[in-house]
């Protein structure tokens, strides 16, 4: 797939949405500003009109294609409203985030046991002390690093990969259920900073999706506490759940 990027977009406020700009309008009355006015244009009418238009234009790409900060198709879990942004080089949310057990999901947690996960993976799941989230200008990773391993599985943590761009979609192994196939996935981020990691897990030799995760993480108490509410849709049954994992800010490990 070829990279495409563009600039962001700077616009200039013309006289009427300058001089309306003191006042305060909902998110509906600005996405939906051509449908709530009609006959002669005050100032803030048209004021509201040039900032829709300003949201459809800064919500396109090349060619008037959807831009590729904005998840397509639209999120499973996301909210009515959302706003997206692209990540920028520094999220700000690169840290070990050490598991706060008194606020995380008590294990068995709600995805484990609706995924039907066999005791052997639950108890890696829980043995995992907390994520590590690292970020290049380019590149955000998450990683999880289970106390707990078996030998025989092969594999020795478990990491992610997503191109701030999303010009690419990474895949890696394994999987977060630990069964065979690979998962794939893209970052995204909205105005007021959360961070959304959204991840396919395909079977082995297919490219039916099987499962959807989708992760809203957003930052507390000054940047020190991440709350992460994790979610997953089922594809074939229809079947959700959702948990939280809540962690303390510690510093990102020295890379070996």
């Amino acid at each position: 797939m070829s990279r495409r990027s563009s600039s962001p977009r700077k616009f200039a406020l013309s006289s009427s949405l300058k001089r309306a700009s003191s006042n305060a309008y909902s998110d509906v009355e600005w996405h939906d500003a051509d449908s709530h006015f009609s006959g002669a244009a005050s100032d803030q009418e048209r004021a509201l009109e040039e900032v829709a238009q300003m949201v459809k234009e800064a919500s396109l790409g090349p060619l008037g294609k959807a831009a590729p900060w904005i998840p397509e198709p639209p999120l499973v879990f996301g909210t009515p409203g959302m706003q997206f942004v692209r990540v920028p080089a520094v999220t700000g949310f690169a840290a070990f985030w050490l598991r706060d057990d008194a606020r995380t999901t008590p294990f068995p947690q709600p995805i484990d046991l609706m995924l039907k996960a066999s005791f052997l993976v639950q108890k890696v799941h829980a043995s995992i002390p907390g994520i590590i989230i690292d970020e290049t200008a380019t590149e955000l990773s998450i990683v999880a690093n289970p106390k707990f391993l078996p030998a025989f599985l092969g594999i020795d943590g478990y990491a992610e990969q997503y191109d701030k761009s999303n010009a690419t979609e990474p895949s890696w192994f394994p999987r977060r259920d630990l069964k065979m196939g690979k998962a794939y996935g893209k970052i995204y981020m909205t105005a007021d900073g959360m961070l959304i990691a959204r991840v396919w897990q395909r079977p082995a030799f297919s490219d039916r999706v099987e499962i959807i995760m989708e992760e809203y993480m957003r930052l507390e108490a000054g940047g020190d506490v991440i709350v992460d509410k994790q979610t997953c849709l089922h594809v074939e049954s229809g079947k959700r759940a959702m948990q939280y994992l809540v962690g303390f800010r510690r510093p990102l490990p020295d890379k070996q």
